[in-house]
C-alpha cells in the first residue's frame, strides 16, 4: 500500500462504505472529505466528519501505518492541532496529538479487492498510456472528458506563464526583451530551443535597435553569434556575412555561442537551424510582430499574416553555409507558424494580459488558441487510435499535457480518467 493510493481512497471515498468504526470502536460517517491538500500540513483540509453522532469539521491526516505520525515529526508540529481524524491503512501503535485523543480509522479491510487490482493493472501497463486498455469505457462520459481537457489546457498554459515569467524576472521586468526571448526558443521547435533562447540573450535588442534597418546586418549577427561563420566561406553570401560580423562583433564586444550547440540530426531540412535563424532574422526586421502590435491584433489571420516571411533567397538552395541543396520553400510553413503561436506568441499575451491586469487580453490568447487547427504529431496519433481526437490547439496541447505530465509519470491517482477508471 503506497500513500498517494491512500489519498485516493480518501479522496474519491472509495471504500465498501462510508460509515466505518474507529480502532475505538467509534463510529465513523465521513460527510466530505475535504480538500487535498500537496503542499506542507494536513494531507485534507476542511473536511467534515461525523464521530458518534457528533459532526466536526477540521483536517484530516493519511499516513499507511499510524505510527508514521509520530516518525513523520507530526507530534511536535503545530501545524496537526487542528486534525480531526488520522486515516491510516494500518493501524499499528495508536497515537495521540498533544495529550489530546483523536480517532484513528483503519482501511484495511475497508477497501474495494477490484480497485486495488485495477490499481496495480495500471502500474503494470507499459502501453502508449497505463490505461490503453481501459479508457473506451470512459469516453462515453462526455463531460467528463470535455471538463478535464479545459483543466488541462489551463494547467499547460499556467506551466507556460510560470516559466515566462521566470524569464520575465531575469530580464528586469523587461516585456519586450522577454517577449523577443520566448520567441526566439519557439523557433528552435524541439531540439534546438535552449540554443536559440541562449541566441537571442547573446543579442539584445538594445543592439537590434540599433542594426535592425539593414537584414544583412541581422543576418550577421544572429549567424555570428550562433557560430557558423567562423569556417573558411564558400561562396559570396558567406564571406559578406563574415565581413559585417567581424565589425559588429568587434563594436559590441560579443562572445559567439559554440556551433557545436546547434542540432541537425534526425531534422528535415526545412527545420535546420540554420534555415530557421535566417527566417527568425526576416521576422526580426520586418518589426511587425513585436509584442505592442501582438497586443493590438485581434484575428488569427491577421497574426498569420505577421509570419508569412521568407527567408533570404540563398536558403532556398543551401541547407548549411556551402552546402549546396534542392530547391525548397524558405516561408514558414503553417504547421511551424501554428506552432510559434501556440508555444509562444499566445501564452506571452496571456502572461502580458494577466500582468497589466487586462483580462480581454487574457480571453483573447484562448480564444485565438481556440482558432488554430489541432497540432499533428506522434502522441496525438496514437490518443486518436484510443478514441480521443482533437479539434484545435486548445485539445491538442491538454492532451499532450497529459501523456507528458501524467502518463510518462504513471500518476494515474492524479488522473480524472485514471480516477473514473477506479472508481
Amino acid at each position: 500500500m503506497k500513500e498517494d493510493f491512500l489519498h485516493h481512497l480518501w479522496k474519491y471515498r472509495n471504500l465498501t462504505s462510508q460509515i466505518q468504526f474507529s480502532s475505538k470502536g467509534q463510529r465513523i460517517e465521513i460527510i466530505h472529505p475535504g480538500w487535498h491538500n500537496r503542499d506542507a500540513g494536513p494531507d485534507f483540509f476542511n473536511a467534515r466528519i461525523r464521530i458518534d453522532g457528533l459532526e466536526w469539521a477540521g483536517n484530516v491526516e493519511l499516513h499507511v501505518k499510524s505510527s508514521d505520525w509520530v516518525t513523520h515529526g507530526h507530534s511536535s508540529d503545530r501545524a496537526y492541532d487542528s486534525v480531526i481524524l488520522h486515516v491510516v491503512y494500518e493501524d499499528d501503535q495508536p497515537e495521540k496529538l498533544r495529550d489530546v485523543h483523536f480517532p484513528t480509522l483503519a482501511l484495511k479491510g475497508c477497501v474495494d479487492v477490484s480497485v486495488m487490482d485495477k490499481y496495480e493493472a495500471l502500474k503494470r501497463n507499459e502501453s502508449f498510456v497505463p490505461c490503453a486498455s481501459a479508457i473506451s469505457g470512459i469516453l462515453d462520459n462526455k463531460a467528463l472528458i470535455s471538463s478535464y481537457m479545459e483543466r488541462l489546457f489551463v494547467e499547460k498554459l499556467e506551466f507556460k506563464v510560470a516559466l515566462i515569467t521566470k524569464l520575465l524576472k531575469v530580464n528586469n521586468g523587461d516585456w519586450n526583451e522577454t517577449y523577443y526571448q520566448w520567441l526566439a526558443r519557439s523557433f528552435g521547435l524541439g531540439k534546438n530551443r535552449l540554443p536559440f533562447e541562449l541566441l537571442a540573450r547573446s543579442v539584445p535588442l538594445s543592439i537590434l535597435e540599433k542594426e535592425g534597418y539593414k537584414l544583412e546586418q541581422l543576418e550577421a549577427l544572429f549567424f555570428g553569434q550562433a557560430g557558423f561563420l567562423f569556417d573558411k566561406a564558400e561562396d559570396p553570401y558567406t564571406a559578406q556575412l563574415q565581413g559585417r560580423y567581424r565589425s559588429l562583433r568587434c563594436k559590441y564586444e560579443l562572445e559567439p555561442l559554440d556551433a557545436h550547440l546547434w542540432k541537425f540530426s534526425r531534422l528535415r531540412p526545412g527545420n535546420f537551424p540554420t534555415l530557421r535563424i535566417a527566417q527568425f532574422a526576416a521576422l526580426v526586421h520586418a518589426k511587425s510582430a513585436g509584442l505592442q502590435q501582438v497586443v493590438e491584433m485581434e484575428n488569427i489571420n491577421v497574426l498569420y499574416q505577421c509570419f508569412k516571411l521568407k527567408a533570404a533567397n540563398y536558403w532556398s538552395t543551401h541547407s548549411k553555409f556551402g552546402r549546396a541543396a534542392s530547391h525548397r520553400p524558405i516561408k514558414l510553413g503553417q504547421q511551424s507558424v501554428d506552432s510559434i503561436l501556440i508555444n509562444a506568441v499566445l501564452p506571452i499575451l496571456f502572461a502580458y494580459g494577466r500582468k497589466v491586469d487586462r483580462l480581454d487580453l487574457e480571453e483573447r490568447a484562448i480564444s485565438l488558441m481556440g482558432a488554430i487547427k489541432t497540432e499533428s504529431n506522434t502522441i496525438l496519433s496514437s490518443w486518436k487510435e484510443l478514441g480521443l481526437s482533437t479539434g484545435s490547439a486548445m485539445e491538442s496541447q491538454a492532451l499532450i499535457h497529459l501523456k507528458k505530465e501524467y502518463c510518462d509519470h504513471k500518476k494515474c491517482l492524479s488522473c480524472a480518467i485514471g480516477a473514473a477508471i477506479l472508481k
